[in-house]
């Protein structure tokens, strides 16, 4: 850099057209998100869809119901509670009580539900597996 122009560059200056134009951005990213959610506007729609299977009836769904029983007691038991399995765990939700759907099931092991995610299980079972244990999990429901 040549004296006459290090002689007025300072790198830790920002020009007032340069903060202007990153102001600008940074409130318009702001509203394009508050504006909907304060105007009531933002509703964000029912899952449909679980990593590529959508929901629909349980027939159609992919998954084999006896290889899902098996899978659900090794894996699944030690949390859940399901008389269909006989498991009586406690930690996660007691599947005996509460209603499910295949894509609701796929989606809590994927994603977990209140916080809480098994992880281990995407270490350890093929999506193929998660889909056998939805499947049985749904048609004991039933």
């Amino acid at each position: 850099m040549d004296a006459a122009l290090a002689e007025h560059y300072n790198p830790h200056t920002v020009s007032a057209r340069r903060l202007l134009a990153l102001l600008t951005l940074v409130a318009a990213g702001v509203l394009a998100v508050a504006l909907p959610v304060m105007a009531g506007n933002y509703r964000p729609g029912p899952v449909s869809e679980a990593n590529g299977v959508p929901d629909g009836p349980i027939k159609d769904q992919p998954g084999n119901a006896a290889t899902g029983k098996k899978l659900f007691t090794v894996f699944c038991g030690k949390c859940h509670q399901m008389q269909a399995a006989g498991t009586k765990g406690t930690i996660g939700p007691n599947l005996d009580r509460d209603p499910v759907t295949y894509t609701g099931v796929v989606n809590a092991v994927v994603q977990g539900v209140g916080g809480v995610q098994a992880e281990y299980l995407l270490r350890v079972l093929k999506f193929s597996q998660i889909y056998d244990i939805a499947k049985f999990v749904v048609l004991r429901a039933q």
